[in-house]
Order: structure tokens, then C-alpha cells, then sequence
């Protein structure tokens, strides 16, 4: 809002309740005042200089505030009225010195429009930070003077210094940070400089103020009705045509300010708002009048017609009156469901809806009103108001559509992209979204005979936001401004099964400005006006559906027929929509079904309708190689032959089938779409499509064209030159400008026809044909080029016929050096049998085929000194039984090691067997033992190998396999062969190879064994963990011989023992592994502890054994745990209380078994060391002396500290050992 720095400014949140709601009011000192009735006032917050604006976004709690230095503050608002200043933004100086002009209001949610200076519109959005300036394209000039918003039309109105109204409409909340969201109306000329502009009567009014007066603007909406194939339409202010096509159109001229119109078989019914005017009109074919029969006051715009009455609304009562005015029935609507807010009457059904969403339906066919039915709408629907509420005319379903709230305002609304329907008898709501094709409905019609059928009318959502229904035509001023965007009209079923189903959608024509309704088969739309016709009677468009094309003059019953063969196809029940169409017979219907079932993508009834109308290469298409098996590609196909351009495109794109799109195209002449698909979706037929499209050209006269289309086809070599000569153009011209070879071979052979020879070689020599050219040359009788030309292309073809030429010429020696360059040695070979060349036979054989080797041997068996070489060639060409009977015939022995060598598993076994047995003969048993294993004489090898000591290899080994066929139970034999293999090779040493023959015998455990004889450590180990727990004795030898090497220096080894003990749950064999460890800590170490700890382990170990002859052990070994625990607790004692460790110590000398648990001579030692750190050497000497006496065959100071024995015997004499000087002790260990 703008205002004068005299008057104060103010404004009220509304969503403050109370008694005394509070207000906002500033004046010219800068300061702004929170008050309320109750005469409370205080200062909320103050700007520098006077106020000219005043903004509350009260959904924000935001205030918004523009001084005179034109800067605009942004306040936030608390509960108790205090502002915060938020934001502080200069606006444009181009008003400075006029600052009354600064112009701004709301135009949105948090949409803010601001003019000052006259420079033009800027929005700036509140929510998201951005704002931009509307353009004024082509008047530049033009300054604004005042703007004023339309809440209702979401039009924005600018009056101008020229005289003229220039008006926006926001039509795109996706668009909405951007100029693009408002669309630029056609200006309206209001006679001079406008100073204000005003919306009234819920923005259907425009009030522009002049210095020479006020201008009022209305929005006339152009009303329109249809009854069956009746259509009541408005043509002016005050004139109403109704067209009765074939019929004379009538002509209704009325007093009145048409604001509403109704429709009957016989009556129509006009009113304004104040009164309501009732005609009569005859359906005879020579009226063309209507007779007035009634018109009587009736201020409310809600009325509706029908046969019975008429019926009209005034906030919650509904009168039934006669159709001259009286009276004779009246409803009324209760305060809990609202005030009427719809009124619409078709058959003999009253619909109407309230402003508390309740829906009510009454039958009209009786003397009153009778209740069908009344219905709340779910508040889950989350509509929030009713904009248009009808009824078929059997009474069943309830169409409607409305409005719901904008989301973050508590009172604004926005069109709701939903088109719902009411199932009376199901008492059920569903619903059809436009959501996703960003449309809201804006009109409906029920179908007047086909109650099942629903249009619908549905208009882009960028311009119809809060449009009321049937707004399309509203112009301000009689100037018609209209939104472009296109609309589209969709046609549905209503069913109680499924709901809303979709029948079909198109774009609505372009020359039609609104829907206004159906009668199958026709759909009816009023033209768009032409501005310089003025009144047109003619102002219906008809619009015949797809599917009924070609059937419009048709019976009811075929209508009607085919409408319930759609309704039945829809929703799936195929056998009911056979019986509806079975009384159909004509060609016409037919053809229309199929195409419905094309769209439908339904293919058995289109098959079925295709035989109906005789359509066989339809039907023979389909049943195509590639189509047959693809149902989408079928119904293309059909689609095709059926004229169904949009769906043949639609069904080929939705089933990936671009080569049908591609021919189809093709079909129309529509190249240009023909190429762009096989260029990006259809390549591989790409160089075809050229190819017909340089045809194409080719018959239309377009040479030059049709060149350039067989270039890209890849077939110009013939097809450009075919084309040339045909046309009786220069062919050699075209040719020497074009580099490609396929060409020049073609104009070559073209030459070479006419005998031109010498342009014949010039062309196969650019285009690279070798052959060609030699040829030629060698016809020209230019031989040497010819040769110089195949050597130096290496072209076998070339060399080929060079020698095929010396042959002709009985040039021998030639011909066999170009046969073998050619590598054609089976040709060399004959002719140089033919020709007795000898010399060169033997070479050419050997690089020929072991045919050609075979055929040479055979010539060279006849030669009398040729029989080696044919022993040679039969043992290349693998025929070695014919080459060691020649062996054998002419004694020729030193050959046959060369034809043992290249014997293998296909040689013949007789040849094999008889070259082994000359081995053996000769004592040549290694050879024979080759030859017997490629001959699987396997028995006869390893009685070689052990009885001849022949070594047995890996190859050999491995290669000892039976074979797959042809030997009863062959696993068991192969496991057997497997196992004497193992026997040799363990015989000869082997063993590595040896276990590995033993596992795929099976045979782990002398696998294993084999192992332990190689003595690999790493190996046994990784063989006992992967078959150990196969087989737990592995696991026990494999421990046991780990157990024969130094595993008291390994971890790896005594862990590795351990386990496998472990694993193999030998308990006994691991106890004495432990005890062998306490005895190695004992002799080596004398750590009786440790030797106490693996006693204890063994002991473990022996509790888990389930042997009863471990008994005795266990009592054995629990004995000697306990003499060396207590020779242990008696070294502890020798440093605190030596009288008590003497007696252990005498104590355990006094054992029989002592030697079994501790070392007489370590008990020994403990006692004479004490002696000795306690200074008692006499008796430590008489102990060293006990000690000798009672260990005599070992030395003392194996057991007594040697620096300790040297003091003693120093001291007192006597020898300091048990044997002679020098003495070596040694200790064998098993």
C-alpha cells in the first residue's frame, strides 16, 4: 500500500483473535505503534524520517517498513507486538523526488510488488530471498502510476500515464524466483491517465480512477450449456444461440445481463443475479423462436434446470419452483453442513455441494425432492472448498473438483489437481491426479445417454491457479485476454471396480476456446472468437473422437454398443466386451475397434477385428518373422495398416522397435525423420536407409542427391556408376575425382568389358586389385611386369595365376617356383610328378599337406633310390606303419629312433608295438619304455623300470592314465595303476612324486609315508594339516617323526608335535612327548621346574585317555611329580632353612626309584653347594666324597660347579673327579 506522509498508516494482523484485536499504525515521525481498541498504544520500533509504507506478511509475523530515504526495512514480530529489525535494504533513487509514487502491495505469499518512480514492476520474494522486475517489451517510455493485486485471478493490475491498464498474471509457482512466472495480458485502454486501480466483488470487477472520471471493468464470462445434442451457448451480453444441429439454431434476445444460463429439451433458462427469464422453444424443424413463459425475481446465481423445474440457491435454502416462478417445494441445508456453494441438475438428479464439503444428491423425478443421498468429503482428500459438483444422469457417480489450502498460509487457496468422483452406491471416494502433467481441472460433463462416460477439461496449472471454473473466455472491458497455455481434454470412465479410468487424452484444438461437453460420438467446443468478425452464430466446434470416426451418423444401438465395448475392454472383462459388440455388422465400426484396441493395447481383439473387416496383409504382417513374437510390435504393425500415426510412434518407441518406426517412416516419405532415427536409434540399418533414400532420390530426378545418399550407404562403387550410365552421364569423370577402390574396381572391370585394356590395368592398379591386374597384364602379354607386380604385392591369388600361366606355356621349372610361392604345394607336386622333376618334388612334399607328403612317398616307393625318402615322408605325414615296414624291409634301423620320436597317442599301436619290441630286442629299454607308455602298455613299463632299472619320470608317471572308455570299474583300475606307480618310485627314491601317485590313489597314509622319506619338513607339515583330519594317523606319524629332529631349538617343530597329537587325539603318545620334554628339561637345563609344568601337562593328557592300561602310568608319573616337587621346595629352602632342605634332601636319597624323578647326583650337588655358601667345607667335601661312591660311573663335576670342586680339592686334596683325567662323556640319545 501506498500513502501521503499526512496520513497515518495501518494495518491489523488477523490472525490475532480477541475482543480487542490489536494494530499497527505509523505517521510521519518514523515511529510505528502497536495498539489495540481499548485505547493501549506503545512504540514498537522507529525509522529515520517519515513512513510511506506499511506491509504486515502476517503468516511470518513479519513487518515490513518503507521510510523516505527509501529504505526497506524487514521486522520480525513477536507475540507481545515488539518488532525486530531483521533486514534494512535500499531501494532504487529513481523516486526520490517524487516520493508519494512509490506503489507496493502483495501479490502471493511472501510476494512482495514494488513501483517507485513510475520505472516499472519489481517482485521481491520474501521466502526465498530473490527478486527481479517485470518487462515492459516495446514500452519503455511508459510510466506506471499505480498497482493493485487480484487475490481471486492472480492478476496484477499497473495503471499507466498513457491512459492504459497493463495487467500480469502469475501462472507458474515452479518458475516462481524468476520473471517467467508471470505472463504479460493485453493491455486495457482506460481513456487517460490513471491515478488508481481497485479490485472489487471478488475480483470480478475493476474500478480504474481518471482525473476525468472512473472507469468500471467487469469480467464477462461467456456461459454455455449442453442437453444431449442440444448445446445453449452465449454470444453477446444479452443474446443466448442454442444449437439443434440439423435443426435451425434459435436466437434468444433477453433484457437481461446474462450471468447465467440452463438447458432442457424443451426450455432455457437465462439470469443475472436479480431475476430469472424462462423460454419455451418448440423442437419442430421450422421454429427457430423461444417464447418467454416466466420471469420473476431470484437474486442468486445459483440455478439449475431440468426437465421437472427449476431449482435455485440462497445460502443454506433450496427452492423447487415452477418455471414461472411460484414455489413448490423448499429444502434446506443445516448449519453443520454449510451454505450452498454448487447447483447442478442433470437427468432427473439435483446435485449439490456446500461450503462445509458435504455433498447431497436428490431425485427429481417425483412431485418433491427425495434425499438419494449425503456425504461429507474425507478430510483425508484434504480439500478445503467445492469449485463445480456434478451428477450423471443415472444418479450413480458424483464428479468434483476443488481447491486446497497453499501450503504455510492459513487461508489462502490453489486449485487441487484432483478430479474426484463420489460412488453413490459404493458410498466410495476415488480420485484422478493431474499432477504429474502440472494441470488442474477446470470443467466437467457427463455424457448425456453413456452415464459411465466423464470429460474432462484440464488446463495447464501455471495459468489456472485460482481460476474459477468456466473463466477460460473473461475478458476485462469486452478486450478477451486469455491465456495462451494449451489445455488438455481427457474422456474417462467412471466404474465402481476400478474407480477413474482413463479413455483417452488430446491437446484441446487449437481454434476452440473452451469445453463444453459431450454426446458421444461428439465432443462440443465453443470457437475461439475472431475479434474483427464481431457476433458469430456459428461459434460451436465439433469434435468427432478417434474411435468413432467414420460412425458419427450411426444408431443409437451401434453407439451405444461400441461405448460399452470400450467401458468392458477397460476394465479387463474381455468376454463381456465380446457379447457387446457381437450385433455389430458394420465395416466401419469394426475398423474403429480395432483402432480403440490399438490404442488399448489390446491384440486379441484387434486380431479379431482385423478378420472382421478382411484386413489379411494385416494380419500376414503381424505373422512376420521377428513380429510375431513381440505383442507391442505387433500392435504397431497393426497400428500401420490401420492409419494410427500417433500410436504406431508411441507403441514402436515404447517397444524399443526403431527399425518398424524406421520403415514406417520410410513408407511416408518422411526421410529427413527416417535418418535422424537410424542415425541414433537404428544404426545398424543405417547404410540401408541411405541406400533406399538414394533410390528415393534417384527416382525423384535428384542425382546429385542420390550420389550423396549411396556414399553413405556404402554401395557407390556399383550403384553411382549403374545410375550414371543409365542417365547417359561421364562415369569416368566421377571416378577419377573419387578415392575409393571399390569404385575404380568397377569402372576397371567396365573397361576392361569394352576392351580398354590400357584403362583397365591404369584402374586396377589405383584400385589395389592385384590379381585383376596381373591377369590383365599376363592377357597384354606384359609377363615380366605381371611377375614384378605379384612378388612386390605378395598377393598369393597373383602368384597363382602367374604360375598357372607358365604352366599353360609348358614352362615347368616356372610354374613349380610360383605354385610354391603361392603356397599351393599340392599343385607344385603335381606337376612336378608329371614333369619327372625329382629334384624339387622332396621340398615341395615336405611343406605341403600330409596328403601331398603320402603322395610323394607313394612316387618315391617306385624310384629305386628313393625308398629313404619315402620313409621320411611317411613319418612327417604320420603314416608310420607304412614307414617302419619300409624300416624293416630295407634294413634301415638307425631311422627308427627319428619315427619312436614323433610317435604319439594316434599312432597306429600295431606300428608302436613292433618298434618296441626292437628296442627291447636290443636292449634298448629306456626307448621301449616311451614307446609303451604312449601305447598304454602300462603293466609292461613298470616291470621294465624295476626289473631294468629304467627310470621312471614325472612325464611318464603323470601319464599314466587310463582310458575313459572301454574298462570295467576304471576308478578302482586307476587307483590301482595309481599305487604300483607309488611302488617304483618310492623303489627308485622318488618319494616327492611317489606321494603325490599315493594321494590320487587315495592311499594318504603311505603318502605320508612316502613324505617322512624325503625328510621335507614343510611339505609333511602341509600334507598333515590338509589330509590329518581325514585320517589321525598321519597326523601320529607325521608327530612321531617331527619328534626325531631338533624341535627342543624349534618352537615351530615341538608346537607342530603338539598339535597333531592333539588333533589325532593320541592322548598317550602326547603325554610322553611331554615327558620326554621334562626329562630334556632335567639333563640339559636341570629346571625341575619346567620339567614339573610339562609333567603336569602330561598328566593332562593322560586324563584324557580312555586306555585302562594308563592307570599304572598315571600312578607312576603322579609318584615322580611328587619327588620333584619336593626336590624343588628343598632348593627353595637351601637359601632360608637349611636343616629342614638337608633332611629332603637325605629323605629323597633314601628313594629306591630316585633316579627315575630327580638325579642322585643333582641332590648331590645341592647339598655340597650348600656346605660350601655356608663355609662348611669338610662337610661338603665328605658329601663330594659320599657322592663319587654312589655315582661312580659319572663325573662329579658334571653335577657340582666346577669353581666350586677346583676350592675343594685344592683345600683338602684328593681327586676332583669320578674318572680318569680328561675324560669325555658323551651321550647317546635314541
Amino acid at each position: 500500500m501506498a500513502s501521503s506522509q499526512s496520513e497515518p498508516l495501518t494495518v491489523c494482523p488477523k490472525s490475532r483473535s480477541g475482543d480487542c484485536p490489536p494494530f499497527f499504525l505509523a505517521g510521519s515521525n518514523g515511529s510505528v505503534y502497536y495498539a489495540d481498541d481499548m485505547g493501549h498504544c506503545s512504540e514498537s520500533a522507529s525509522v529515520n524520517g517519515s513512513i510511506l509504507s506499511l506491509m504486515l506478511f502476517e503468516y511470518k509475523d513479519m513487518v515490513l517498513v518503507i521510510n523516505e530515504d527509501f529504505l526497506l526495512s524487514q521486522y520480525s514480530l513477536s507475540p507481545e507486538g515488539r518488532m525486530t529489525r531483521e533486514i534494512e535494504v535500499k531501494l532504487s533513487t529513481a523516486a526520490m523526488t517524487d516520493k508519494p509514487a512509490i506503489q507496493c502491495c502483495w501479490v502471493g505469499l511472501g510476494m512482495l510488488a514494488l513501483c517507485f518512480g513510475g520505472s516499472g514492476v519489481r517482485i521481491w520474494d520474501l521466502l526465498n530471498g530473490e527478486n527481479y522486475s517485470l518487462s515492459l517489451p516495446g514500452m519503455d517510455k511508459i510510466r506506471i502510476t499505480c498497482i493493485a493485486y487480484n487475490v481471486a485471478k492472480n492478476l496484477l493490475a499497473g495503471g499507466t500515464d498513457s491512459g492504459h491498464v497493463l495487467m500480469w498474471r502469475f501462472r507458474s509457482k515452479a518458475a516462481q524466483g524468476s520473471e517467467s512466472a508471470w505472463e504479460l495480458l493485453p493491455k486495457v485502454n482506460a481513456g487517460g491517465n490513471v491515478e488508481s486501480v481497485s479490485w472489487g466483488c471478488s475480483g470480478t470487477i475493476m474500478a480504474v480512477r481518471r482525473r476525468a472520471g472512473l472507469n468500471i471493468f467487469t469480467n464477462q464470462v461467456m456461459h454455455r450449456k449442453l442437453y444431449g445434442r442440444k448445446c445453449a451457448v452465449q454470444v453477446a451480453p444479452s443474446r443466448v444461440l442454442v444449437d439443434r444441429s440439423p435443426k435451425p439454431a434459435l436466437n434468444i434476445t433477453t433484457d437481461l445481463r446474462i450471468k447465467g444460463l440452463a438447458l432442457t429439451n424443451a426450455h432455457v433458462a437465462i439470469w443475472d443475479g436479480k431475476s430469472v427469464a424462462v423460454y419455451e422453444y418448440s423442437d419442430g424443424k421450422h421454429s427457430s423462436t423461444a417464447k418467454p413463459i416466466g420471469q420473476f425475481a431470484s437474486e442468486t446465481l445459483l440455478i439449475a434446470l431440468n426437465d421437472n423445474a427449476l431449482y435455485r440457491a440462497t445460502g443454506h435454502t433450496i427452492d423447487v419452483c415452477q418455471f414461472h416462478g411460484s414455489i413448490k417445494q423448499t429444502v434446506a441445508t443445516t448449519a453443520d453442513e454449510g451454505e450452498v456453494v454448487c447447483l447442478d441438475a442433470a437427468g432427473n438428479y439435483l446435485t449439490v455441494a456446500t461450503s462445509r464439503n458435504y455433498l447431497k444428491l436428490f431425485d427429481t423425478s417425483r412431485r418433491e425432492l427425495r434425499y438419494v443421498a449425503t456425504r461429507v468429503i474425507d478430510r483425508e482428500l484434504n480439500i478445503q472448498s467445492i469449485v463445480s459438483a456434478q451428477s450423471n444422469p443415472a444418479g450413480t457417480f458424483v464428479s468434483f473438483f476443488g481447491k486446497t489450502l497453499i501450503e504455510g498460509a492459513s487461508h489462502l487457496r490453489e486449485p487441487d489437481p484432483r478430479l474426484f468422483l463420489y460412488d453413490v452406491d459404493q458410498d466410495r471416494f476415488s480420485f484422478w491426479d493431474f499432477h504429474d502433467e502440472n494441470l488442474n481441472p477446470i470443467s466437467t460433463s457427463w455424457d448425456f445417454i453413456e452415464s459411465r462416460l466423464l470429460l474432462c477439461e484440464a488446463e495447464g496449472a501455471d495459468t489456472s491457479e485460482n481460476n474459477e471454473p468456466h473463466d477460460e473466455e473473461e475478458g476485462l472491458g469486452g478486450q478477451g485476454a486469455t491465456s495462451s497455455t494449451a489445455s488438455r481434454i481427457f474422456a474417462f470412465f467412471a466404474t465402481s471396480e476400478k474407480g477413474i479410468i482413463l479413455q483417452e487424452t488430446y491437446n484441446k484444438p487449437d481454434d476452440a476456446e473452451a469445453l463444453v461437453g459431450i454426446a458421444i460420438p461428439l465432443h462440443y467446443f465453443v470457437k475461439k472468437a475472431d475479434p474483427n468478425a464481431g457476433v458469430q452464430d456459428d461459434c460451436l466446434l465439433k469434435r468427432i473422437t478417434k474411435d468413432y470416426a467414420g460412425v458419427e451418423e450411426t444408431d443409437t444401438v451401434t453407439l451405444r454398443a461400441m461405448s460399452n465395448f470400450q467401458y468392458h475392454l477397460a476394465i479387463g472383462n474381455i468376454d463381456e466386451a465380446f457379447k457387446s459388440i457381437k450385433i455389430v455388422n458394420n465395416t466401419y465400426v469394426w475398423e474403429n475397434l480395432a483402432k480403440m484396441c490399438v490404442k488399448m493395447k489390446n491384440l486379441q481383439v484387434a486380431r479379431l477385428c482385423l478378420g472382421k473387416i478382411g484386413n489379411a496383409r494385416a494380419l500376414r504382417a503381424i505373422g512376420q518373422e521377428g513380429i510375431r513374437e513381440d505383442e507391442l510390435a505387433q500392435l504397431a504393425v497393426i497400428g500401420i495398416y490401420l492409419g494410427l500415426d500417433e500410436e504406431v510412434r508411441s507403441l514402436c518407441k515404447e517397444a524399443d522397435r526403431w527399425d518398424i518406426l524406421n520403415t514406417y517412416c520410410q513408407s511416408l516419405g518422411q526421410w529427413e525423420e527416417s535418418l535422424a532415427l537410424a542415425s541414433k536409434n537404428d544404426r545398424i540399418a543405417l547404410k540401408s536407409t541411405f541406400y533406399r533414400f538414394g533410390r528415393h532420390l534417384e527416382d525423384t530426378g535428384d542425382t546429385t542427391g542420390a550420389i550423396a545418399a549411396y556414399e553413405k550407404s556404402s554401395v557407390f562403387g556399383t550403384e553411382v556408376p549403374r545410375m550414371l550410365l543409365a542417365s547417359g552421364r561421364d562415369v569416368g569423370q566421377y571416378v577419377a575425382a573419387s578415392d575409393d577402390k571399390s569404385l575404380s574396381q568397377w569402372w576397371a572391370q567396365y573397361l576392361e568389358s569394352t576392351g580398354d585394356v590400357a584403362g583397365a590395368i591404369s584402374h586396377y592398379e589405383r584400385a589395389g586389385d592385384t590379381l585383376s591386374l596381373v591377369r590383365v597384364l599376363c592377357y597384354a602379354g606384359a609377363v615380366s611386369q605381371a611377375m614384378t607386380v605379384a612378388e612386390q604385392s605378395g598377393n598369393i591369388a597373383a602368384l597363382y595365376h602367374i604360375a598357372r600361366y607358365y604352366e599353360s606355356e609348358d614352362k615347368t621349372s616356372e610354374a613349380i617356383n610360383y605354385y610354391a610361392k603361392a603356397k599351393c604345394f599340392n599343385q607344385a607336386i603335381r606337376l612336378a610328378k608329371e614333369k619327372h622333376v625329382d629334384r624339387e618334388l622332396m621340398h615341395l612334399a615336405l611343406q605341403g599337406t600330409p596328403e601331398a607328403m603320402i603322395d610323394a612317398a607313394r612316387y618315391y616307393e617306385k624310384l629305386p633310390e628313393g625308398l629313404d625318402k619315402a620313409i621320411t615322408l611317411y613319418q612327417k605325414s604320420g603314416n608310420f606303419s607304412r614307414a617302419l615296414e619300409l624300416c624293416f624291409q630295407t634294413k634301415q634301423f638307425g631311422i627308427l629312433d627319428d619315427i619312436a620320436q614323433s610317435m604319439d597317442t594316434t599312432t597306429d599301436p600295431i606300428a608302436m608295438q613292433r618298434c618296441a619290441d626292437f628296442f627291447l630286442e636290443n636292449g634298448q629299454y629306456d626307448k621301449a619304455v616311451k614307446l609303451l607308455t604312449i601305447a598304454r602298455r602300462y603293466d609292461e613299463v613298470l616291470d621294465l623300470c624295476m626289473g631294468h632299472s629304467v627310470t621312471l619320470t614325472e612325464d611318464m608317471a603323470n601319464a599314466m592314465v587310463l582310458p575313459e572308455e572301454g574298462i570295467v570299474n576304471r576308478v578302482e583300475a586307476q587307483k590301482g595303476l595309481d599305487l604300483r606307480v607309488g611302488d617304483v618310485l618310492m623303489g627308485q627314491g622318488n618319494y616327492h612324486l611317489a606321494c603325490k601317485k599315493y594321494n590320487q590313489a587315495g592311499d594318504r597314509y603311505q603318502a605320508m609315508k612316502a613324505l617322512l622319506k624325503s625328510g621335507d619338513v614343510e611339505k609333511i607339515m602341509y600334507f598333515a594339516n590338509v589330509c590329518g583330519p581325514k585320517q589321525r594317523d598321519i597326523f601320529v606319524i607325521a608327530a612321531n617323526f617331527l619328534q626325531t629332529l631338533d624341535w627342543r631349538n624349534d618352537p615351530s617343530i615341538m608346537k607342530a608335535i603338539v598339535t597333531f597329537y592333539t588333533k589325532a587325539k593320541a592322548f598317550d603318545s602326547l603325554a610322553g612327548f611331554y615327558e620326554a620334554c621334562a626329562q630334556v628339561e632335567i639333563d640339559e637345563y636341570q629346571n625341575y621346574e619346567k620339567a614339573a609344568g610339562a609333567l603336569r601337562e602330561a598328566m593332562k593328557c593322560l586324563s584324557k585317555s580312555k586306555n585302562p592300561a594308563d592307570s599304572a602310568r598315571k600312578d607312576a608319573l603322579e609318584h615322580r611329580m611328587q619327588l620333584i616337587g619336593q626336590f624343588v621346595e628343598g632348593r627353595k629352602l637351601a637359601k632360608t632353612d637349611t636343616v629342614t632342605m638337608f633332611q629332603v634332601c637325605e629323605n629323597l636319597l633314601g628313594h629306591a626309584d630316585i633316579d627315575e624323578a630327580v638325579r642322585v647326583g643333582d641332590i648331590y650337588a645341592l647339598m655340597v653347594e650348600t656346605h660350601w655358601m655356608n663355609g662348611y667345607r669338610e662337610q661338603a667335601v665328605e658329601l663330594l666324597n659320599r657322592m663319587r661312591g654312589r655315582i661312580a660311573n659319572v663325573p662329579v663335576e658334571y653335577y657340582v660347579d666346577p669353581g666350586i670342586l677346583r676350592e675343594l680339592v685344592g683345600a683338602f686334596g684328593g681327586d676332583g673327579g669320578g674318572g680318569e683325567s680328561g675324560e669325555e662323556i658323551e651321550e647317546e640319545i635314541e
